[in-house]
């Protein structure tokens, strides 16, 4: 065995038993993110979906609607009038 090989197995059989006595495996020893068996993993979680709870509920899903029904008319209207730009052209 050559000496950088037998120094390595010397520094290893150091540090081998201080690592296994601090119980750490991996990069982080901290606390996992999740929740446990009986907690959700998003803290709101329980109350996330009560719309009737919700502020100014009547506008958001108005804006919302209006939103989509302006986008759902203007898509279509402005990708015609681009298709026949591009033939008179």
């Amino acid at each position: 065995m050559s000496f950088a090989a037998s120094a390595l197995k010397r520094a290893a059989s150091e540090v081998a038993p201080r690592v296994a006595a601090a119980g750490q495996r991996g990069i982080s020893s901290s606390r996992s993110a999740l929740g446990g068996a009986h907690e959700p993993h998003y803290v709101h979680a329980e109350t996330m979906y009560e719309l009737w709870n919700m502020k100014n509920r009547k506008f958001k899903f108005g804006a919302a609607i209006l939103g989509i029904v302006v986008g759902g008319f203007t898509v279509p209207l402005v990708a015609c009038s681009y298709a026949q730009y591009k033939t008179r052209a």
